[in-house]
Parts: C-alpha cells; structure tokens; sequence
C-alpha cells in the first residue's frame, strides 16, 4: 500500500468508526475497499470534472502556452495512489 493509499484510507477509517460507533472494531480494509472503489471510480472523471481542472499553463514565462489533459493527469494520479510501493 503506498503512503498516499494508506493516509486515504486511515481517514476513511476514522470517518467510519467516527461516525458509527457500533462499528468501532471495523476492519481497516473495509475502508481500503471503500477508497479503492471510490478512486477507480475517479480514475475516469466525467466531463464536467475533466473541463473544471484543465487550465492553459504559460510555459516558464516565454508567451507561450501549453494545455493539460486533466483527464489523463487524474488517472495517473489514481494510478501512483494506488500502486504497489514497489511500483510507486
């Protein structure tokens, strides 16, 4: 589990617990399961999402610009959160 994996999944495990008590002795990988679905359903942002992070970028100041594929930048950022640390 990467480092940015688990900080995830330890506040979706607090959140859990936090808010009901009768699953205090919940399972820590319930909260991993939950996050996992919940980023590999990000890792293919709709449009709506995909048009609020792009951005045209001045490139080091020249004049000129360059365009980010939010799309693509947010699955590689799923994709480092949930690699292997090995991979990572």
């Amino acid at each position: 589990m990467t480092p940015d994996m688990k900080r995830i999944c330890d506040a979706a495990h607090r959140c859990i617990t936090e808010d009901h008590g009768d699953m205090e002795d919940a399972d820590p990988s319930f909260a991993e399961a939950i996050v996992r679905a919940v980023l590999m359903a990000l890792r293919d942002p709709s449009d709506a999402v995909k048009k609020a992070a792009e951005k045209d970028t001045e490139f080091y100041g020249c004049g000129e610009y360059i365009s980010y594929d939010a799309g693509e930048t947010i699955a590689r950022a799923v994709d480092f959160i949930l690699a292997e640390p090995a991979r990572a």
